[in-house]
């Protein structure tokens, strides 16, 4: 089979065509969609710079499409794995590409999980609001929340 993925028994999900073929669809289907999307949203947020600076919901979207984005672009080796049921990079690209997605993930649950409080924050502390709009802060928050990904999507690559 591959190096990549060992299946447990004889027969898993991916032996049935029917399930390779659905596979390989819904990926094309979501590169196909997402990266235009992500890459709209990087490309309007990246160039705006108001003259107070850019707010902290619209840097928290502008890196979520970004970590979404990163495995956007990593859909053409899954459809590639999943047509040719091959592996085309290795034991070692292997471990890189599910250690992007696994960072992806966790960048993507905490960008949206600082993202709703801050939000809520917002709606329940509206006093307490501007005080949060230091790009400093942003800064050290999407530091912190980078960082963390990082941590935690090591095991996808030791244990792949």
């Amino acid at each position: 089979m591959s190096v990549c993925y060992r299946p447990p028994g004889n027969e898993t999900l991916l032996s049935w065509k029917t399930s390779r073929a659905t596979g390989t669809a819904f990926l094309l289907l979501a590169a196909l969609l997402g990266l235009p999307g992500n890459g709209f949203v990087v490309w309007s947020l990246a160039g705006w710079r108001p003259a107070r600076g850019r707010p902290l919901a619209a840097t928290l979207v502008l890196h979520l499409a970004l970590a979404d984005g990163a495995v956007l672009l990593l859909t053409p080796l899954f459809v590639a794995f999943l047509t040719g049921q091959a592996w085309p990079l290795g034991q070692a690209g292997c471990k890189a590409v599910y250690y992007v997605c696994a960072l992806s993930m966790y960048a993507s649950v905490l960008l949206t999980g600082l993202l709703s409080l801050q939000r809520c924050l917002a709606v329940t502390r509206p006093f307490l609001a501007p005080r949060l709009r230091s790009p400093a802060l942003a800064r050290r928050l999407l530091l912190a929340v980078w960082l963390a990904a990082l941590l935690l999507a090591v095991p996808a690559a030791v244990y792949r």
